[in-house]
């Protein structure tokens, strides 16, 4: 069994080589760049008792068969005063479906509070509003890329990829 105190993510890494730009972004103002690569959250942080073959056997019953996505990825805002995202301005309804499938499927009531699903790709986090705001507005990055998988991330001292999990090559949302 899992240590209940262990928090699961799922995330969508996009191919390496469609990040390049926003990586050298993220280097500069992203205190998770060397932990794990740019990214769209699909799930947010929660916290399992399932052991790894459960959960892995639960995300791909989940959102098995599903396409693909391809995304652009263009504007910038800031969101808690302190982060600076990249948003999806298309593939939004593929991220939805991502999202409800795995996050109803993944996430009991009762462990986390349901966040606003933001599709956005988080491009810096700085230490103050003022600073947030000042770097948000000196950037314009986009990117065009496709979601071909999803990736299940155990979260403690570090964040570990334990789980990758293919989508259909067909097609596209």
């Amino acid at each position: 069994m899992v240590d209940s105190t262990v928090s699961y993510a799922v995330v969508a890494i996009p191919p390496a080589a469609d990040m390049t730009d926003l990586e050298l972004v993220r280097r500069e103002h992203d205190p998770q760049f060397d932990l794990i690569p740019a990214h769209v959250t699909i799930v947010f942080p929660f916290q399992s008792t399932w052991p790894d073959d459960k959960l892995r056997a639960r995300v791909e019953q989940r959102i098995g068969g599903l396409p693909a996505c391809s995304l652009h990825l263009a504007g910038v805002t800031v969101h808690n005063e302190t982060y600076v995202f990249l948003e999806v301005d298309r593939g939004r309804d593929c991220l939805a479906e991502l999202h409800e499938g795995l996050h109803d499927g993944l996430v009991e009531a009762r462990s986390t509070r349901r966040r606003p699903f933001v599709r956005h790709l988080t491009i810096g986090r700085l230490p103050s509003a003022r600073r947030t705001h000042e770097v948000a507005a000196g950037l314009s990055p986009s990117a065009e890329t496709t979601i071909a998988s999803v990736t299940v991330c155990r979260i403690g001292q570090r964040i570990e990829r334990i789980h990758q999990v293919e989508l259909t090559a067909r097609g596209g949302c």
